[in-house]
């Protein structure tokens, strides 16, 4: 068994940390064994070691269960058992406590036999008592419950046995059995090995894990501070040691004070936590409506504080239960307030403006083409195939600053609405073609054959529109080929008519692609920011099935830029063709910062930075809301003018 590590704190930055430090001590070429909780959590960390170091290999990826369940395979075949799912570990309690009712074996517990629930109820109780090593019998001497339960207990255990099953208790126990005596197993075990936040409360998960780390060459365990239970039973491991305590929380920060002391005792009275300056204050009140009161009243004293509007945020756990109360309380306290429920997705059609951008600025990559293709951002062609023309210059109306498409209008919405969806973003195109070979787009995607930039080659079409044409000719001749031979070996083949379909895909590949190609091809490698806007605006609308989102939000960055950016004696530099797709990145003007607050007498100076500002330029792969004068509840807080989500 070699040294058993304990790092406890109550950063999960500081614990990741401490596990990245423990494989980066390994040689490159060593096997590590990870366990976490849940198998999603060891899934991000391997991938982050991954992306640290470039590339890996040799680490094994499980959740305890699953680590658990691999383990105790071989042993459970030659008991031609399985493990137990949930579902089935409540069948087989149920169908044990009608057994009993049936026998008339029960007393206490009599009345409740027989409800629908009761199986659950009583399967997860006998998986804590047996996770928790109570033997049989040791139950009846407690009293009534206790002696039904004991008589439940054995009529479950047979059920199980019976039915071939294995419980959650029971698999940790054979699987600490099988590494005990170093059954072949097909998980190396005789590795170091990391347990990331695995929690460790009972008996046999204990025993698990210790027949684990006895098999380990190093073992190093997280365990979030608060967890004492996992801590004290990963203390009593042989060779096991504390890891040295890491910095303190800095007393200042609210919310690291928060994160370490959460689960300690509540100080006494006369005893402050609180060193001074900001801090988290917890209320509780006697019913949701009372607590909604008690949220506009802390908003009406931060606001007459000093703190803007637009700089308070409400965020709700249950907004099906607040939300009604909440919205009521606000409104009588006389504070406007903006509705926003859950995430608002990125609009394909910027995504996939940013991808052709990125297509240019890496001298016409198929990959990103292809990227771009893929979002489904294509618009109808002409009659030859090709992009359609241009329409007339896009020219903003009065009050440009406020404009924006009437499907990106703010409206506002309740916290029920089940979804924000366009209504006519992804519908078909009305009264057009059905789903025909002959027909390009279907759905904004383009026709191509499957993988089409995997047989480009990438490297062999960087470099300008010949190579596309070049190696678009070159990849028909290859089909045409291969169709040739199997028509010949086998004229019925269904392959002859995949090639055929290729065939028709990719002259409508080449149909569209190469004017776009061409388009691309002729954008500057370097313009002035007003350059960049007249270029931009007349490639939507010829590459996007519907630009108007795009159109809009560039109109309006370059609207709202203007004041800030060409200042008196300001060095205005331009903006080279690589930098566009990271230019146009979601962000948020800065000239928005500067305003004057709705509901606040002063500016706020934090964020008012005065000068040129290029790097960050309103997104056009997301969607706008324009709001004034409202403050922030239930979501992210507004910015002092507007918000751009």
């Amino acid at each position: 068994m070699g040294a058993v590590t304990l790092h406890r704190s109550a950063s999960a930055q500081s614990r990741l940390a401490a596990a990245h430090g423990f494989l980066e001590s390994l040689t490159p070429a060593s096997e590590a064994l990870i366990v976490g909780a849940a198998r999603d959590a060891v899934d991000d960390f391997a991938r982050d070691v991954a992306v640290r170091r470039g590339a890996t290999f040799g680490l094994h990826r499980f959740s305890l269960r699953r680590l658990a369940t691999r383990v105790a395979a071989p042993r459970l075949a030659g008991r031609r058992s399985a493990p137990a799912t949930r579902l089935g570990a409540e069948a087989v309690a149920a169908r044990a406590a009608f057994e009993e009712v049936r026998r008339g074996a029960l007393g206490y517990l009599a009345p409740i036999a027989r409800l629908r629930s009761f199986g659950r109820t009583l399967a997860a109780t006998l998986e804590e008592l047996r996770l928790a090593g109570v033997e049989d019998g040791a139950l009846s001497a407690h009293g009534a419950v206790g002696a039904d339960l004991d008589v439940l207990a054995r009529r479950y255990a047979r059920q199980l046995g019976a039915a071939g099953l294995v419980d959650v208790p029971g698999l940790y126990r054979l699987a600490a059995e099988a590494v005990a005596a170093r059954d072949p197993v097909d998980v190396p075990l005789d590795v170091p090995v990391v347990l990331l936040d695995v929690p460790v409360h009972d008996r046999a998960v204990h025993g698990f894990v210790a027949a684990v780390a006895g098999r380990s060459t190093r073992l190093l365990a997280t365990v979030p501070r608060g967890d004492d239970r996992t801590w004290r039973a990963l203390a009593r491991l042989p060779h096991a040691d504390a890891a040295p305590a890491g910095p303190p929380a800095d007393p200042a920060d609210a919310l690291a004070r928060v994160r370490a002391r959460l689960f300690e005792p509540i100080a006494q009275d006369g005893e402050t936590t609180d060193p001074g300056g900001g801090g988290v204050t917890f209320f509780s009140a006697p019913g949701e409506n009372r607590e909604c009161v008690e949220i506009a009243r802390l908003v009406q004293g931060r606001a007459a504080a000093g703190v803007p509007f637009d700089r308070i945020a409400v965020v709700l756990r249950a907004p099906e239960v607040y939300g009604g109360l909440l919205e009521t309380a606000l409104r009588r306290a006389g504070v406007d307030a903006w509705f926003a429920r859950g995430a608002r997705a990125p609009d394909p059609a910027g995504r996939a403006f940013l991808a052709l951008l990125a297509c240019a600025a890496e001298r016409l990559s198929a990959r990103r083409f292809s990227e771009y293709l893929s979002l489904g951002q294509v618009p109808q062609p002409d009659a030859r195939g090709a992009p359609p023309a241009g329409p007339a210059r896009w020219t903003p109306p009065a009050g440009a600053d406020q404009v924006l498409p009437a499907s990106a209008l703010p409206v506002q919405g309740s916290l029920f609405d089940a979804a924000d969806v366009d209504p006519d973003h992804d519908a078909p195109d009305p009264g057009g073609p059905g789903d025909a070979d002959d027909r390009p787009v279907v759905a904004g995607a383009l026709r191509a054959p499957w993988r089409w930039d995997r047989l480009l080659v990438e490297s062999a079409v960087i470099g300008g529109r010949g190579r596309w044409v070049r190696r678009l000719k070159g990849l028909e001749r290859e089909l045409r080929l291969r169709l040739g031979e199997c028509a010949a070996d086998d004229p019925g083949s269904p392959r002859v008519r995949r090639f055929e379909r290729d065939l028709v895909s990719l002259r409508h590949l080449r149909r569209f692609a190469l004017p776009v190609i061409e388009l691309l091809d002729a954008l500057p490698r370097e313009a002035l920011w007003g350059g960049w806007l007249d270029r931009l605006e007349t490639l939507a609308p010829r590459v996007l099935r519907r630009p108007g989102r795009v159109l809009a939000t560039r109109r309006r960055a370059a609207a709202a830029a203007m004041p800030t950016t060409f200042r008196a004696g300001s060095a205005v530099s331009p903006a080279t063709l690589p930098r566009m797709p990271a230019i146009s990145t979601p962000g948020r003007s800065d000239h928005s910062a500067s305003t004057r607050s709705p509901g606040s007498s002063r500016a706020n100076p934090s964020t008012s930075k005065p000068g040129p500002r290029f790097d960050r330029v309103a997104g056009a792969n997301t969607r706008t809301r324009s709001c004034k004068g409202m403050a922030s509840s239930a979501g992210a807080g507004l910015p002092a003018a507007r918000r751009w989500a």
